[in-house]
């Protein structure tokens, strides 16, 4: 996915464009059933950590675009906001990285 957000940086063609799309919707189709797989691993509860997954999931949705508005602020630098996008998620694939590595 960070690999995706790396191809909007810079100057880029309509042809860039879709191929980073492309490649970061592709990437977040693999990621999201095999980070919901590696919670239910852990969960003892009957599935509510699962569903916590999808509310938290459903959250990132609903703060992502006002985050991203005051990190664009009066300068409107992508560049900036295509960064930090690319931090949050090297840093959440490293948060997912303990529970993938002790599955069952």
């Amino acid at each position: 996915m960070t690999a995706g957000l790396c191809g909007l940086l810079g100057e880029i063609s309509t042809w860039r464009y879709l191929l980073a799309a492309c490649a970061f919707k592709f990437a977040w189709t693999f990621a999201l059933p095999f980070l919901l797989s590696a919670i239910s691993d852990y969960d003892r509860q009957g599935g509510k950590l699962v569903v916590l997954a999808n509310l938290a999931i459903c959250g990132g949705l609903a703060v992502g675009p006002s985050l991203a508005a005051w990190l664009l602020g009066d300068t409107l630098d992508f560049g900036l906001l295509l960064l930090a996008s690319m931090a949050i998620c090297a840093l959440s694939f490293l948060a997912i990285l303990p529970l993938a590595g002790n599955r069952r």
